[in-house]
């Protein structure tokens, strides 16, 4: 059957816009929590200080400082630190159409899993390299590290000829990817599989997220994408690894969440505002993720306040502008 599209407004499914380099963007970002959310580039994460807990696909993982995640392009993925805390990270998106001229093939790498941690970056099934500066290990991870920092570094700085500085660390820094990451070809037909499955799960999701706090039912997307409901059904199972009212619930309760921490409104008006038709279902949603009561969690976030960042529907975080990641960098290596 073919999708048809849903009228919605565009989300910010891609985190930051840039027309600095095309195909490329890099920050560092300050994250409480980020929505299940897509986007067209490959991620690579260097989590910096705080931990965060990255969901992709059926599973989650958690990540402290010093540890990688990668994520593939149009792979669903969501990003949490604990409960009133904070993970700081540095994030390099890059479309593989900026390496196609150079080496087509990127097109149909999907790297096998997304954790990269130091002494683990290559995995036993991984194929042997011959040449003395594979790097296997330990040292390949701190090459890692030190080839995103320098990109880092050119592109904040921004010295004249920068461009093409950033162009030749990030070829370089892939080429590490790719030769010490396991990753995997696909062929045209999942390629193009995936790229079907993934435009209607970015369609479906930014439906939901638009219409969370409304009474929306899976009755509803099934209609507008021209899918049955038991196919639909499964398609979220098998994406999200939840069903359609849990992922709803768990899109209430962030932005439930939100609203303890920035607003004095009453628990019922706010389980009233996010769509929870009964204030029980908000209390058992925050005890179930956080095993404490809504009031309680107002109480534990005013101690630690998240006052200073920005706050959408799928995002709660501050991204760093280039002056401020810049000392930051300088701190990291004068501390090294």
């Amino acid at each position: 059957m073919d999708a048809k599209p849903i009228p919605t407004p565009r989300n910010e499914f891609e985190i930051v816009e840039s027309d600095r380099l095309p195909d490329f963007r890099l920050f560092l970002v300050d994250l409480s929590h980020r929505n299940l959310h897509l986007h067209k580039e490959f991620e690579l994460c260097l989590v910096l200080s705080g931990l965060a807990e990255v969901t992709v696909q059926k599973g989650s993982e958690r990540f402290g400082a010093g540890d990688f995640f990668l994520v593939n392009p149009k792979q669903p993925h969501q990003i949490h630190a604990p409960a009133g805390q904070v993970v700081r990270i540095l994030s390099l998106q890059v479309s593989p159409r900026f390496f196609e001229k150079v080496y087509p093939a990127i097109r149909s790498v999907e790297f096998d899993r997304p954790g990269i941690r130091p002494g683990a970056i290559a995995a036993q099934e991984a194929v042997a390299v011959a040449d003395a500066d594979a790097g296997i290990g330990a040292s390949a991870t701190g090459r890692l590290r030190a080839d995103l920092l320098s990109l880092a570094r050119a592109y904040f700085t921004s010295d004249p000829y920068y461009e093409l500085d950033c162009t030749a660390r990030l070829h370089t820094l892939f080429r590490l990817l790719l030769r010490e990451v396991p990753w995997h070809r696909l062929s045209d037909e999942e390629r193009s599989s995936k790229a079907l499955r993934s435009d209607r799960l970015r369609r479906i999701l930014e439906f939901v997220e638009a219409h969370a706090t409304e009474k929306v039912l899976l009755s509803d997307i099934a209609r507008k994408e021209d899918l049955s409901l038991a196919y639909l059904s499964h398609f979220f199972r098998e994406h999200l690894d939840m069903t359609f009212q849990e992922y709803l619930t768990l899109l209430r309760y962030e932005e439930a969440k939100g609203l303890l921490e920035r607003t004095d409104l009453s628990v019922f008006d706010i389980g009233v505002a996010c769509g929870f038709s009964d204030g029980r279902y908000l209390r058992k949603a925050f005890q179930q993720r956080l095993s404490c009561a809504p009031e309680d969690y107002r109480q534990s976030i005013r101690r630690q306040p998240l006052s200073h960042f920005e706050r959408t529907s799928g995002a709660v975080q501050r991204i760093l502008g280039p002056e401020e990641s810049l000392r930051y960098l300088a701190e990291l290596d004068a501390g090294a």
